[in-house]
């Protein structure tokens, strides 16, 4: 009696799991990862050549929160409703170590200590800029993720002010300096709970 053939996977690697790898390649993140490189690229080009660090500490994470916002599209999501596992842990896996990548990447592309708009904020913004993006695919969906991130960064750097109380120093966080514990409070809480809601939920679907 002959045995049964091994269906191989298309795409999946020699020794991978074959459900994470497909998911890879359907949030296409490859090309995820390799535009984070390209932004943490300019990032460093920039830091050395031109004296824009605080348009770096705003923008560069907007940049990378607009990648991982938008490598959430679903193009079919009726296979993720009907598949036989649950995709909560490739979700919230996706996001995370999209995300830490990102976190990592601007974080050493900033040359020097971390200052008022150093690693540090970067690194600060980067992972909450990526928690807004990410509940705004939720919300509003994948293309338009990097859309709230947007106006939340241009709307606290225009009105940025030092003596707004509590409330104020949580909704600024972006524009804090560096040692505001606060600050960093806000962006952990933003990013974990994108992180839990798109877990729990997934992106918008039928995006249009």
């Amino acid at each position: 009696m002959s045995a049964r053939p091994h269906l191989a996977v298309p795409g999946a690697r020699r020794g991978a799991p074959a459900g994470g790898w497909l998911y890879a390649r359907s949030r296409k993140l490859p090309g995820s990862l390799g535009a984070l490189v390209l932004i943490a690229l300019g990032v460093r080009w920039a830091d050395q050549h031109l004296d824009v660090r605080v348009a770096l500490a705003l923008f560069a994470p907007l940049a990378a929160a607009s990648v991982v916002g938008t490598s959430l599209y679903v193009y079919a999501d009726g296979l993720d409703r009907t598949a036989a596992r649950a995709w909560w842990p490739r979700r919230l896996a996706h996001v995370t170590l999209l995300s830490a990548v990102a976190v990592l990447l601007l974080a050493v592309a900033v040359h020097g200590p971390a200052q008022e708009y150093g690693t540090a904020v970067l690194a600060r913004n980067t992972l909450g800029t990526a928690g807004v993006a990410t509940l705004s695919a939720v919300l509003l969906g994948a293309r338009l993720s990097w859309l709230p991130p947007l106006v939340w960064l241009c709307g606290v750097h225009l009105v940025a002010r030092s003596d707004g109380g509590r409330v104020w120093g949580a909704v600024s966080w972006p524009v804090s300096h560096a040692e505001r514990g606060g600050a960093w409070v806000a962006a952990v809480v933003l990013f974990l709970l994108g992180a839990v809601v798109h877990a729990r939920w997934g992106v918008r679907a039928r995006e249009t």
